[in-house]
């Protein structure tokens, strides 16, 4: 599908002289270092506290066996990702600096098989225009940077690869079990990873002829072992988290947000200059701003893609087949983040990274097809190189966001206010530093936004103790126990200061008998 050089519609050897595949890795390698080098420095924030620095299974390389037969919270199982972080963790005793080089260096070499796959089903200056975009895209930057994320950016590595191995010309049974593998390997990194064997059955059935039974090794076969694992082995379920808003909603409700999720994901990635963690909102209600608008948007941004598959599908045939693959790549990886089923938050930059992929794609397809006169393919190449540049910017800026956790929620927070996790994780990080009355002030907001959050309960209570009032503390870290049995803060802190507490009443009784 690759046409020649008089039939291209951008024209890359004027700028690039020539173009060669080494060449065009050498520029991603080099753009994404320079794009991602100012997160290499940052430190841990979020989750990664809980998930590497005080887990107990990420300090030795002899607990990796166990993290085979457990499951996190009973709510996941990623024994791929959590072997991961325990690995980095053990080798480099907890350097920061490692766990943001190999996760930006995973990041690149995505771009890369990416850059290979498009190349041979394009031009190879459209296939690292696209490429480089998703490099240095700033919707990215939760997956590339936050170490706890890392779970997405190694699925999209594994169904690359995967994929790459199936577009060979020639293949064997080998290349079928192979494949099958890499799909167990990313259910065992992350959930999301039934995705890629959705998106390899259709590329086989699309491009290849092959018997049936070859697509059981690619389905069937990894998620029955994957099932068996988890349900079995590990004893993991799919509990619920209690204090997620959009895990409250009946079907129907959840219904009603759809269109702004929807509309979340197609404006951030047309226009993210309002990038934000911790996103809980949820619609309950038909009204304009947050139903009609969002929803007549999303029908223009899907009818365009529409429009696209028509146009393909009418004036350029042999591509069409290129374009359904990544129209399936993107509807079927977008729609497990649609709350169709409730997941533990209502959006997330870093659930876009799959689904990316396949919109790129189309969008990569439509480009190869249009011809330019060499005037305005001069100017098209000079506005996507803009693009591109102002992207990595944008990019550059949010990875500073976040250097460390009180950057990130202080800056976050005046974008995302109604969210109950920021408030609370902005309150934990006063408190560590000391500034009590704000931390107190902030956790009670978390609490006003969502009362079934042990978490700012927690940090009130541990504040007042920490300031002495044990009254208020005690009541505080009680109430934390209501919603969180296991809490850890509570559990352990409640006890000791209650028996400070009453040592202290014995000491006065004591002093005013005497």
């Amino acid at each position: 599908m690759v046409f020649e050089d008089q039939e291209v519609s951008f024209n890359f050897k004027q700028i690039f002289s020539p173009l060669t595949t080494k060449k065009a890795i050498l520029i991603i390698v080099v753009l994404g270092f320079i794009v991602f080098f100012n997160s290499l420095f940052n430190g841990f924030v979020w989750d990664d506290e809980k998930q590497i620095v005080v887990s107990p299974s990420s300090h030795s390389l002899s607990s990796i066996p166990t993290i085979f037969t457990i499951g996190q919270v009973n709510v996941f199982y990623r024994p791929i990702f959590l072997s991961y972080l325990t690995v980095i963790n053990t080798l480099f005793q907890g350097n920061v600096f490692f766990f943001h080089f190999f996760q930006v260096g995973m990041h690149i070499i995505n771009v890369i098989i990416i850059f290979l796959v498009l190349k041979k089903l394009l031009n190879e200056g459209i296939a690292l225009i696209i490429s480089l975009t998703f490099l240095v895209h700033p919707m990215n930057v939760e997956a590339v940077v936050y170490m706890s994320a890392v779970s997405d950016v190694m699925v999209f590595l594994i169904g690359i690869i995967a994929l790459k191995i199936l577009m060979k010309n020639k293949l064997t049974t080998f290349h079928f079990i192979f494949a099958g593998f890499l799909i167990l390997l990313s259910l065992l990194t992350k959930e999301s990873g039934i995705l890629w064997s959705i998106i390899l059955v259709t590329y086989l059935f699309l491009f290849k002829k092959i018997k049936q039974w070859y697509t059981a090794l690619l389905f069937a076969l990894p998620i029955s072992v994957y099932a068996f694992m988890r349900f079995v082995l590990a004893q993991t379920g799919m509990s619920k988290v209690n204090y997620v808003p959009i895990d409250h909603l009946s079907f129907a409700q959840r219904l009603i947000t759809l269109p702004k999720i929807l509309f979340f994901y197609f404006h951030t990635f047309l226009y993210p200059a309002q990038l934000a963690i911790a996103q809980y909102w949820v619609v309950k209600s038909i009204n304009f701003n947050d139903f009609l608008l969002p929803l007549l948007f999303d029908i223009l941004f899907l009818g365009i893609l529409a429009s696209g598959g028509i146009y393909i599908y009418r004036w350029h045939k042999r591509e069409f087949r290129s374009y359904f693959f990544f129209f399936i790549w993107f509807v079927i990886s977008l729609s497990m983040y649609l709350q169709i089923f409730p997941l533990y938050m209502t959006v997330a930059e870093r659930w876009f990274y799959i689904p990316m992929g396949g919109l790129l794609g189309m969008l990569s397809i439509v480009a190869q097809t249009i011809k330019l006169k060499p005037t305005i393919q001069f100017w098209s190449v000079f506005f996507a190189i803009m693009i591109i540049l102002s992207l990595s910017v944008r990019t550059i800026v949010r990875n500073a966001n976040w250097t460390d956790a009180l950057t990130l929620y202080n800056h976050d927070i005046k974008i995302n206010k109604d969210s109950f996790d920021l408030q609370a994780n902005l309150a934990y990080e006063l408190e560590q530093s000391g500034r009590f009355d704000d931390a107190i002030k902030y956790a009670q907001q978390a609490i006003k936004l969502e009362p079934d959050n042990a978490a700012a309960w927690a940090i009130i209570g541990t504040t007042y103790l920490q300031q002495g009032q044990l009254k208020p503390g005690i009541i505080y870290s009680r109430k934390t126990l209501d919603y969180d049995g296991g809490n850890y803060s509570a559990f352990i802190i409640l006890p000791m200061r209650t028996s400070c507490s009453i040592i202290h009443n014995l000491q006065e009784v004591m002093h005013n008998g005497d």
